[in-house]
């Protein structure tokens, strides 16, 4: 029997039964329906926790270890990242980036940045998949696009291909949401 697929939501939004709450169960709902075997799923909610952001004093730049995960618990989490089959990104837009909670988590894999990419290192084999799911008041179809920049490198950190997303606009106006993949 094969190993169940390992699916974790990263869920960036403070309103645990919103839009993006919403979103992410049709999300998933679709993405588990193409699964061929069994699967674990859990969530974990950002604004539940409270991580220190990277202060940039490169200290894992050698290391590829924040000084603060021990302090802080977010090693736990990071091995939790890493452990996924699928990571799923769950937020909504604020101001074209993510809510603060979940920027801090994205900020955090700045401990493998530097190991990865610098000094000569290049790119990895992508051996989980990650997708992105995001809703928006604004009725603008580019108000996702720096979100899923920085989640690629956000992905690319952790060795996770982007495969895919799923977006609603307009949420300001619920009898007018737009939802598309694109």
């Amino acid at each position: 029997m094969n190993k169940p697929e390992n699916i974790l939501i990263l869920f960036g939004s403070p309103n645990k039964r919103g839009y993006t709450a919403k979103l992410t169960d049709l999300f998933v709902e679709q993405y588990v329906s193409s699964l061929h075997n069994a699967y674990t799923l859990e969530t974990l909610y950002a604004y539940d926790h409270h991580y220190l952001p990277c202060r940039g004093c490169g200290q894992c730049d050698s290391s590829g270890v924040c000084v603060f995960n021990e302090k802080d618990g977010f090693g736990q989490l990071f091995d939790q990242l890493r452990a996924a089959d699928t990571l799923i990104v769950a937020t909504p837009v604020y101001f074209l980036s993510f809510p603060a909670p979940l920027k801090t988590i994205i900020d955090r894999t700045q401990q493998l940045f530097g190991v990865k990419f610098g000094q000569g290192g290049g790119r990895n084999q992508k051996l989980h998949r990650g997708c992105l799911v995001s809703t928006c008041g604004s009725d603008d179809p580019s108000s996702f696009h720096c979100l899923e920049r920085a989640t690629r490198m956000f992905f690319d950190c952790l060795d996770i291909g982007f495969v895919d997303r799923l977006y609603a606009r307009n949420t300001d106006h619920p009898e007018n949401i737009k939802i598309t993949d694109q």
